[in-house]
């Protein structure tokens, strides 16, 4: 009987005995979240088991690698969970002219560093009316020698002096440029007999020196009373022998003009008012150069 017991005993013990199955974790994470769709992103595994994680990257993005308990930058990925694991799935954002526009929404992928994009990815307009007077062709900082801008359904283009020049001397249209970038314009139409186009639109804010820029310009008769000539300090004979410029440009503030010596001389036909220069000086209306290296201007009764 007590044979019996015993091995009954042995038995029930035996049969109580549970096997216990490891279990570990996985979890995942994009980076940066918005890179692409990784599946699964957690989970609980048996020991031993196979997992295999997907990734889809988002547009804008490609997969680059994998960081944390694996390296590589295989997908899908298989695992054999013999551990916990953390992984991170790491994404390149796709962005080939670094405008801050991926390359799948980007309308231009050729876009210059450093220059403002719209959400298309293409360089903002870098041409512009002065809303002030509502003429004025200016250009953005950011501009450079040669950028096009369309304003009014117009193409205008950035120059510099010396493409200028050559616009001028080969007759080209000049009425469709931006001259914001141009300080001098000394001696530009320096006895040309024949332009006589519309350049109102002319940024000169930044121009200081205007010397004999219509002198003997026979031709010329034009509205300059939008120029913005406030840092020009040199009017030498500007308009001396532009025999056929008549316009109103008394709006011009010359208070920084010190040399302005034959300013008009030589055109009886110009009747309308004149600029009021305020530093002493001699008279506009003299001949002769001479006195241009003093530095002196006159006021014009």
């Amino acid at each position: 009987m007590k044979k019996l017991l015993f091995l009954f005993s042995t038995l029930l013990f035996i049969g109580c005995i549970v096997e216990v199955t490891t279990i570990y974790t996985l979890n995942v994470s994009s980076n940066p979240t918005e890179g692409g769709i990784i599946n699964p992103l957690s989970g609980e595994y048996e020991e031993g088991a196979e997992v295999t994680i997907n990734v889809s990257p988002n547009p804008n993005y490609e997969f680059d690698k994998w960081s944390g308990d694996w390296g590589g930058s295989e997908y899908p990925l298989t695992l054999i969970m013999d551990g916990d694991k953390t992984l991170v799935g790491n994404f390149n954002f796709l962005d080939s002219d670094s405008d801050g526009v991926g390359d799948d929404d980007d309308l231009d992928n050729n876009t210059r560093s450093g220059v403002p994009v719209d959400e298309n990815g293409v360089m903002l307009n870098p041409i512009y009316l002065d809303e002030e007077n509502g003429v004025t062709i200016k250009c953005r900082e950011w501009a450079i020698i040669g950028d096009t801008g369309i304003v009014n359904d117009a193409t205008y283009t950035l120059v510099d002096l010396e493409t200028l020049k050559e616009m001028i001397q080969d007759g080209g249209d000049v009425s469709k440029v931006c001259t914001s970038k141009i300080d001098n314009l000394s001696e530009l139409f320096y006895q040309n007999n024949s332009f006589n186009q519309d350049i109102s639109s002319w940024d000169v804010e930044n121009v200081t020196d205007m010397n004999y820029m219509f002198y003997q310009a026979k031709s010329f008769n034009q509205n300059l009373s939008f120029w913005n000539v406030k840092n020009v300090f040199n009017m030498g004979a500007m308009f001396s022998g532009a025999e056929s410029f008549n316009q109103n440009i008394s709006s011009w503030n010359v208070d920084n003009v010190t040399r302005c010596f034959a300013f008009c001389f030589g055109t009886e036909q110009w009747t309308s008012p004149k600029p009021s220069f305020k530093n002493d000086c001699d008279e506009i209306n003299a001949g002769g150069t001479e006195v241009l290296a003093r530095g002196l201007c006159s006021y014009y009764d």
